[in-house]
């Protein structure tokens, strides 16, 4: 049976879809991007991912039989991304079946850290398998975050970051190498 740390990972990886920050090639070798103090210090998404480059979770303490009820705290449809990640999310736990996800617990933030805090704190209630979270504020989620994890609940950020380290990964979008590989498509056409 499929471990829920890959389901989780492949649910985030596809409910994010963009370029990944940090990519692997068909051999599974990391594939380096050089990025300048400038970017670095713009990004503290980057900063984050950057800093846990060599760092393994162990996530054994978190193994159970599916069927999985996973929560996502989204954004909310307040943008065209967002839409779409929600709409791909509910489409990709359809597609793997209730016999994987028996249930995606939804909280829609509306793009408001105010809003999102206590949705993930509703959604914890509910005793979900997983967290996939797209925290709309780095200090304000930070506290839910680490209760979820004592609560034995893996977190899986997505596209963006919170104050602490104590999250089972992150999966998101670098926008300066998509954005210079797009000026340099543009450029080339």
């Amino acid at each position: 049976m499929k471990s829920l740390l890959n389901i989780l990972v492949v649910l985030a990886l596809v409910f994010c879809l963009g370029a990944a920050t940090l990519a692997q090639d068909d051999d599974g070798n990391m594939l380096a991007f050089e990025f300048t103090d400038e970017q670095i210090d713009a990004s503290p998404y980057l900063q984050s991912v950057l800093s846990r480059l060599d760092e393994t979770y162990d996530t054994s303490d978190f193994a159970k039989e599916g069927p999985y009820r996973i929560a996502l705290a989204a954004q909310g449809t307040s943008n065209a991304w967002s839409a779409l990640f929600d709409a791909h999310a509910n489409w990709y736990v359809e597609h793997l079946g209730e016999d994987v996800v028996a249930e995606l617990l939804y909280g829609d933030a509306q793009a408001s850290a105010d809003i999102q805090v206590p949705q993930v704190e509703d959604l914890l209630a509910q005793e979900p398998d997983a967290l996939i979270l797209v925290p709309m504020g780095a200090a304000a989620l930070s506290a839910p975050v680490e209760r979820a994890m004592m609560q034995g609940v893996p977190v899986v950020l997505c596209a963006s970051a919170v104050e602490t380290n104590n999250f089972v990964t992150e999966v998101g979008t670098n926008l300066w190498v998509v954005g210079a590989s797009l000026a340099q498509y543009v450029s080339c056409s």
